[in-house]
């Protein structure tokens, strides 16, 4: 993998699953990736803007600051609370599509991470469009935004019961697995930035 004199400036924004609830800072997805890029000779900084509860129009009122930095790569993975909420397709649409449109403006190449529906705990909601509507968008917007998308991010935590009490959020095993699927999609996004640079 190529290195970099600077560091490679990664933005992981999200939800609770970004955020990593209940676990210690260093056990969430970011962090590991961070740990892993470094041990593998990159010089990279990923940060964590993972908000316990987001819905994406939480996300996007808070993205003006977040855009004050400069981003290389972003990764993004919201929604799951906006279908919790009650919001409509229609709505997430609107909302996520804006966040990576922002991002793209900003120069970040986009990593969009794919949520899984029907959501697996007790009294999830289901949206009324349907839940193959649903998984539909992420598809769709990764192809209108020009971004990577990575499928299933929370399946290698759901699949294997590496989840907390309230069945909704992984525990420090499960999010090292989610990690550790998602690291061969970083590491294509930070390979393909290093080839467009030299």
């Amino acid at each position: 993998m190529a290195d970099a004199s600077r560091p490679l400036n990664i933005l992981a924004l999200g939800d609770s699953l970004t955020e990593g609830y209940r676990l210690p800072a260093s056990a969430s997805y970011p962090s590991l990736i961070q740990a892993w890029l470094q041990r593998d000779g990159v010089n990279a900084r990923v940060a964590n803007h993972g908000v316990n509860g987001d819905t994406c129009a939480d996300a996007l009122r808070r993205l003006e600051p977040i855009l004050q930095e400069p981003w290389d790569i972003a990764v993004v993975g919201l929604g799951l609370n906006d279908v919790w909420e009650g919001f409509s397709l229609e709505r997430l649409r609107r909302d996520l599509s804006e966040i990576l449109a922002r991002l793209n403006e900003a120069g970040a190449r986009l990593l969009l991470l794919e949520m899984r529906m029907p959501l697996p705990w007790p009294g999830a909601f289901m949206p009324a469009e349907g839940p193959q509507a649903f998984q539909a968008l992420y598809p769709e917007l990764a192809r209108a935004a020009g971004a990577a998308l990575h499928q299933d991010f929370m399946g290698p935590a759901l699949d294997h019961g590496l989840v907390q009490e309230d069945g909704a959020h992984p525990t420090a095993a499960g999010m090292e697995a989610i990690a550790k699927s998602l690291y061969p999609a970083v590491t294509a996004m930070v390979d393909a930035y290093f080839d467009n640079q030299f």
